[in-house]
């Protein structure tokens, strides 16, 4: 144990050292140090805290802060904010802003601080410059953070044009960055326009027999999905969406089938945003949704433009920016619109509510106005022909999504729907197999039933090993994260073993 200054002044100031100082600088002097020193080097297992693997799975640098700060190697006093922000070169301010607010979305920033904090890069859900992902055999350790500012290989992240041999650039490894984190390499959505392009020569012909195979595909790669999941699956999706989009760009204005191909570019947009949103992607998501909802607002096939909508709305849900979501989905409410349609909107507006910052019984009361006004939809929907793209949401489709929004609040009913709603679906639906036991999990963990509670976090991460889902992951560290203050239970020290091992098999499987 270190003595005190006889002097019991501060050796760097002279201010009088506090009486439970056992140092020999005051704490104004100690943060300064701490600045001029930088971030401490830590082991690789410190990245491994439940809190900081949150923050990952979130992909929000500013929790990532707060997780470092208040990691306990530090001491039993958290770092200061600016201690924190004088490493980083911002202001104390800046990093309260950060770790209470949005999530930061700017690469150049991100790769900045990762890079001042010497986060290992198999822990970011972004692509660190000079890092394309190491191929099978690669000595290179994972946890290498290189300082080179030098920017991705060119063609790295290219499309292929239609026919072009798959090859090593779409290697499934280039989809999959790691468990509870986005994608950072899936190919953008295409673009939609309508300026003219020199077509190909080998421009197929557009006929009724040609629609049928594009569809028929699609309906595959949906198939297979359903039965596999979208880890191998996302890069041939891809191509196929991006594919048919430039097929209807290229295609003449005035051709009869024109808007009928821009349903179906439409279609498979929507289904490469399910997949990148599964496999851990919100922002690529997004921008795949928009892209559907924009190409079917131009084939004018409005349920499929609000289905679109809807998932742009919820994946500002999923990033807590549940303001964001009522204002994408508000903004649909003065259009002309189905009854389907509304009952979507409806149980979107749920998913929104649950999203926002509210507590209590004002979060649970919008939440269940909401599904309220889905289920007087629902009943309505008998009354009309059932849409291609939003089918006939019953009664069964709003218990569904009350099981997802309402398990938060630890009510019983809670768990008896997703009890009833489990004999109910089919062993084919292993992905929504895992979001009910993850529910149960969160509903129980919310009633403070930790052995429950982490039963069904077992089964869940089990139930997980086939569809190697990464927002399903991230939904069961979600759940998980309820738990922390029984971190150590043996019950919880179990989930945190699995889902260790599981993100290991995650990673595995993306090389």
């Amino acid at each position: 144990m270190s003595q005190r200054s006889t002097t019991h002044q501060c050796q760097s100031c002279g201010t009088k050292l506090a009486w439970d100082n056992a140092g020999d600088l005051c704490a104004s002097c100690q943060r300064s140090r701490r600045s001029e020193l930088g971030p401490p080097r830590v082991p690789a297992e410190f990245w491994e805290s439940p809190a900081l693997q949150e923050a990952f799975a979130e992909a929000h640098i500013g929790k990532v802060f707060h997780a470092y700060r208040h990691a306990p190697r530090h001491g039993p006093r958290p770092i200061p904010q600016d201690v924190l922000a004088g490493w980083l070169g911002l202001t104390q301010t800046q990093v309260s802003r950060y770790e209470n607010g949005a999530a930061v979305t700017d690469l150049k920033k991100l790769i900045a601080w990762a890079r001042t904090l010497r986060i290992p890069r198999q822990h970011l859900w972004f692509r660190m410059p000079g890092h394309p992902p190491p191929s099978k055999g690669s000595d290179a350790p994972d946890d290498a953070l290189d300082d080179s500012t030098s920017p991705p290989r060119p063609g790295m992240l290219a499309a292929r044009e239609p026919g072009q041999a798959e090859g090593d650039d779409t290697r499934r490894k280039d989809f999959l960055a790691g468990a509870g984190v986005m994608l950072a390499s899936i190919l953008a959505p295409p673009l939609i326009h309508n300026w003219r392009e020199p077509s190909p020569s080998n421009l197929p012909h557009l006929d009724d027999q040609l629609l049928a195979q594009l569809r028929a595909q699609t309906e595959g790669f949906r198939w297979l999905d359903r039965q596999e999941g979208a880890a191998q699956l996302l890069p041939s999706t891809t191509k196929h969406a991006r594919d048919l989009a430039t097929f209807w760009r290229l295609t003449d204005d005035h051709h009869a089938l024109r808007d009928e191909l821009g349903v179906l570019a439409a279609d498979a947009c929507h289904l490469v945003a399910y997949q990148a949103f599964d496999q851990g992607g919100r922002v690529q998501a997004m921008e795949w949704y928009r892209s559907s909802a924009d190409l079917a607002g131009r084939a004018r096939c409005q349920d499929l433009y609000v289905f679109a909508m809807c998932g742009v709305a919820y994946m500002h849900a999923r990033n807590q920016n549940g303001g964001m979501a009522l204002s994408v989905l508000q903004q649909l409410q003065p259009l002309s619109l189905s009854t389907a349609a509304r009952c979507y909107l409806a149980v979107y507006e749920a998913h929104a509510h649950a999203a926002t910052p509210q507590l209590g019984k004002a979060k649970r009361d919008a939440v269940l106005s909401a599904l309220d006004r889905a289920a007087s939809y629902a009943d309505k929907t008998r009354d009309e022909p059932p849409s291609p793209w939003l089918g006939i949401p019953g009664t069964s489709f709003v218990e569904r999504q009350r099981a997802l929004t309402m398990a938060s609040f630890g009510d019983q009913e809670t768990l008896d729907l997703l009890d009833r709603l489990e004999k109910q679906t089919s062993a084919v639906f292993q992905r929504y197999q895992v979001t009910l036991v993850t529910n149960r999990a969160l509903t129980y963990a919310s009633r403070g039933d930790v052995d429950r509670a982490a039963g069904q976090l077992v089964r869940a991460v089990e139930h997980n090993l086939h569809v190697r889902s990464v927002e399903k992951l991230n939904l069961i560290r979600q759940a998980r994260s309820v738990l922390e203050p029984h971190r150590d239970s043996r019950a919880v020290r179990a989930v945190d073993e699995l889902l260790m091992d599981q993100r290991v098999a995650l990673i595995a499987g993306a090389r």
